[in-house]
């Protein structure tokens, strides 16, 4: 074969592959910016206290979706399935719950589409008032013109209007200026297992 021949091969060759090693790393580089820019907030949009819960023997919500199914019995009456393949969520700072014991009182918060469970995660009930309230951490930031509450671990919850500021040692002007003071640790958060939202903040100095 030409020499010529030969040489114009391997510079081909040699050319492709230089080509698709920088795309490749410029797929990899865009890819890496995208997930470095991008912040997953987990929205909650059901809250209720479970009364029951049924699972089938492969159910398992120890990774980060589920395996197998279980059903879950609200005290509103509302029947939600949690199928295979669901979203479980990070708790953070809040306690998490079994329901599948029966002597763990748990509440459900889970983001639906329609009947379905994108994501969801159970925690423990309020020791005071389980059936009427859950407590949770400070308010950390407001969204969507302050329909939603964010939490220090990223979930976003629904807020009542208006919401009680309970802090009589520094009275607060606005939610927003109560967030600003006491934001996180600084207080803690009421939410009505029955209008399922965020009803009152209280400052920790109280």
């Amino acid at each position: 074969m030409n020499t010529k021949i030969i040489r114009r091969n391997v510079a081909a060759v040699l050319g492709i592959a230089g080509s698709l090693a920088i795309v490749v790393a410029s797929l990899a580089s865009n890819r890496a910016s995208d997930m470095s820019l991008t912040v997953i907030y987990n929205k909650v949009d059901l809250i209720g206290r479970v009364t029951s819960a049924v699972a089938t023997q492969e159910w398992s919500s120890v990774g980060e979706v589920t395996t197998g199914l279980m059903t879950v019995t609200l005290s509103s009456g509302r029947v939600v399935n949690i199928v295979s393949g669901t979203l479980v969520g990070a708790s953070g700072d809040v306690g998490k719950c079994d329901p599948s014991f029966v002597t763990e009182k748990c509440v459900l918060l889970a983001d639906m589409l329609g009947d379905a469970v994108v994501w969801f995660v159970f925690v423990k009930a309020d020791e005071v008032a389980p059936d009427s309230t859950l407590v949770l951490p400070g308010l950390v930031d407001m969204r969507e013109n302050g329909d939603f509450g964010v939490l220090p671990n990223g979930w976003q919850v629904p807020l009542a209007t208006p919401v009680k500021r309970t802090c009589d040692s520094a009275p607060t002007v606005s939610l927003r200026d109560f967030i600003n003071r006491y934001a996180g640790a600084g207080s803690s958060s009421v939410m009505s297992l029955e209008t399922q939202a965020v009803v009152e903040v209280v400052c920790v100095a109280n």
